[in-house]
């Protein structure tokens, strides 16, 4: 080949060559320019119809752009909701007609914030989404170890490391799979699983989002602007599922709170806080527009101590502590549909009680053993219950005169006459004292603890001999009884009755007690 030949061959080649090179570092330049950068920042504030900025705009290949420290603002810059170091903006498939997918590396989400309402928030991205996603074939987001934050004015939610994607199909109906590592900075121990359905330019944005919580410290869920005071004990996982139908809202959730303090749960509660434990497995909870619509647990209450209830009220020397395992409980709106338990008191001293009723006094301790309540709509339909009173250690046991005849007659309707009344003692000895309650059919009876037969309630001792009080012989109307209470309640002040328990040391009492 002669020198001739050879230098058109190579101009044949470079030239080519060299208009491929300078095309492509014409590209890489234009893409880096402030211009373009700004024209990406005008188009996307259009899009989302939210103040964008863009750091700038890197060359991925021919098809895709990198995008670094993209950022988005609510209207008028009020608070940052997106923040993402690094984004690549990618487009697949056919040029007429290409799909689109993101990458979304590192960064936060907020999903609201504390000025905005969710509904408010919803619908600005709704109205932007409606508008352009049409004209955009959305595929796929992908998302890196970027962080979900859910700021409100009680408290704050973040979800940390999210790794996953939403997937559209061709009518702009995605759905999320996501996995997060970490919740409010505390690393968990299996990741937190987020699914949802996205619909973007439909009325119901979000319709429904399924969190999917491992056993976890309920520390770490930052309650603490919400019930006043840190909560540092118990563990709660479960499943929660949030769904949306127009305005209307609904939560729904089960899982297990294990071994949970009340103390720390009822501290700024009026009559708090409350001394003991409670581990729930929730079967089925639904609330919808922040009303409890359905309850269904299983659980146990334990070591219920009544004396910092009884200082509260003013009543330092009442003691006692209970338990209580629910089999079975079953609320409906304001209705208790099934509730099945079994459960002890212990220790409570009858003598402080007695007093302040003013009725007469008898000293002791009152224990109760509840073999089995079950209530059916709202009605008792069967129960079980011993309820015994020990006399003092050591001591005889001690029932005023007043106290003892007027329950006698009210009870088993005996009645001495005045002038004989006077015979006997203002105190009375007694040995043992309790009756069986049992339930069922809407009647109650009232059957006795003690004595070779079981058939006495209260046994007395007069001159070193023991009297047998048996139990009375007639049934009583559980509905009455329920009735009775109802009326003695609405009787109370309420307001006196609010005051009682947010003064440490009331001046006044509720009445009727």
């Amino acid at each position: 080949m002669n020198p001739r030949t050879r230098l058109c061959f190579a101009l044949l080649v470079a030239i080519p060559v060299a208009a491929l090179l300078g095309g492509t570092t014409g590209y890489a330049l234009y893409f880096r320019t402030d211009h373009y950068r700004r024209s990406v920042e005008v188009d996307l504030t259009e899009f989302f119809a939210l103040p964008t900025a863009v750091g700038r705009i890197e060359p991925h290949t021919f098809r895709s752009r990198v995008i670094r420290d993209l950022r988005m603002w609510l209207p008028d810059r009020r608070a940052e909701i997106f923040f993402c170091p690094l984004a690549i903006w990618t487009e697949d498939g056919p040029r007429e007609s290409p799909g689109l997918c993101l990458d979304l590396t590192g960064g936060t989400l907020a999903i609201g914030s504390e000025e905005w309402l969710p509904e408010d928030y919803r619908h600005v991205l709704r109205s932007a989404f409606t508008k352009n996603l049409a004209n955009v074939d959305l595929r796929e987001v992908r998302f890196h170890g970027m962080d979900f934050v859910w700021p409100r004015p009680e408290t704050r939610l973040t979800a940390g490391n999210v790794t996953g994607q939403i997937l559209f199909d061709e009518h702009h109906r995605g759905v999320a799979s996501l996995v997060a590592q970490s919740l409010n900075g505390q690393s968990v121990d299996e990741p937190i699983g987020i699914s949802a359905r996205v619909h973007p330019i439909e009325d119901n944005f979000l319709p429904e989002v399924k969190l999917t919580v491992p056993s976890m410290s309920l520390a770490t869920l930052n309650l603490d602007q919400i019930t006043g005071q840190p909560i540092r004990t118990g563990r709660f996982g479960g499943t929660i599922i949030y769904r949306q139908q127009g305005d209307a809202e609904e939560v729904e959730f089960s899982g297990e709170a294990e071994s949970l303090e009340l103390a720390e749960l009822t501290s700024e509660v009026a009559f708090g806080p409350i001394e003991g434990r409670v581990s729930l497995r929730i079967d089925h909870a639904v609330v919808r527009g922040r009303q409890l619509a359905e309850f269904r647990f299983t659980g146990r209450l334990e070591e219920l101590q009544f004396a910092p209830l009884a200082r509260r009220a003013g009543y330092p020397e009442i003691t006692g502590r209970a338990y209580l395992v629910v089999n079975q409980a079953w609320l409906e709106g304001d209705r208790l549909r099934a509730f099945t338990a079994h459960g002890r008191v212990e220790g409570v001293p009858l003598e402080q009680i007695s007093r302040r009723l003013g009725r007469g006094v008898v000293d002791g301790d009152l224990n109760i053993q509840l073999n089995v309540l079950q209530i059916i709509d709202d009605t008792i339909a069967s129960l079980d219950a011993d309820v015994i009173v020990r006399p003092p250690t050591g001591q005889p046991g001690r029932i005023e005169r007043t106290l003892l005849l007027g329950a006698l007659q009210e009870m088993v309707g005996f009645a001495l006459p005045s002038n004989m009344e006077q015979l006997l003692p203002e105190q009375i000895e007694y040995t043992q004292m309790g009756v069986k309650l049992l339930a069922n059919e809407g009647r109650l009876r009232i059957l006795g603890s003690h004595d070779s037969d079981g058939k006495a309630m209260l046994t007395l001792r007069f001159f070193g001999q023991d009297l047998r009080v048996p139990p009375p012989t007639q049934t009583y109307s559980i509905e009455s009884l329920v009735e009775y209470v109802k009326t003695q309640a609405r009787k109370l002040d309420r307001r006196t009755l609010r005051q009682w328990w947010q003064n440490p040391a009331p001046a006044t009492q509720p009445e009727d007690m």
